[in-house]
């Protein structure tokens, strides 16, 4: 029996060592699963953090292109607002030639203009085709000629030194330096 014991002995031996080598073989799977699963949280924890900052980022552009979208079409509400304003000047001064005061009217933006370029010598007086019963009057007060020849809703133009120099008094162009001067005024007027 002492080969029976033997045998006994090495099968006893042989289940310890298999023991002890599935006992090593699962803490070391153990300890495989648990650095894996503390990988995968570490990953996940920082494809969360990742995708939470480009969220807050792509939050930011969102909320800065509307931002801006917002004020361009304030502005150009504010721009169309002005526009309509200055139209609307515009409409009110052609409506002006049927005011009776015109003709004094006409006669003063004439001389201011004229004023101006007096040291120039002979200066002519340009107006329009539908003011010509008023610049008949005015043209014999030290204009050289008068041509009616001027597309303007109202107002005149002077010119001396044959032509050369001309000084623009119309309706057009006094509400276009009115317009460069004062636009961010009437801004405020209109969006107080």
């Amino acid at each position: 029996m002492a080969i029976e014991d033997i045998f006994k002995a090495l099968e006893e031996q042989a289940d310890a060592e298999c023991a002890d080598i599935l006992q090593g073989a699962r803490e070391q799977a153990e300890a495989i699963i648990a650095e894996a699963q503390a990988q995968a949280d570490r990953s996940k924890r920082e494809r969360v953090e990742a995708a939470r900052v480009a969220a807050q980022q792509r939050a930011s552009q969102m909320l800065n292109a509307a931002r801006l979208a917002n004020r361009k079409d304030l502005a150009d509400v504010r721009d169309h607002a002005i526009e309509r304003t200055f139209e609307e000047a515009e409409r009110k001064l052609a409506e002006f030639r049927k005011d009776s005061s015109y003709p004094q009217v006409l006669a003063s933006l004439a001389e201011e203009a004229r004023g101006v370029l007096e040291s120039y010598g002979a200066c002519t007086l340009l107006a329009s085709s539908a003011d010509v019963g008023i610049v008949g009057d005015i043209g014999g007060s030290g204009f050289h000629s008068v041509q009616t020849d001027l597309d303007t809703c109202g107002g005149c133009s002077v010119t001396a030194a044959e032509g050369r120099i001309t000084v623009s008094n119309t309706f057009e162009s006094r509400l276009a330096k009115v317009r460069r001067n004062s636009q961010s005024q009437v801004a405020e007027m209109l969006f107080e």
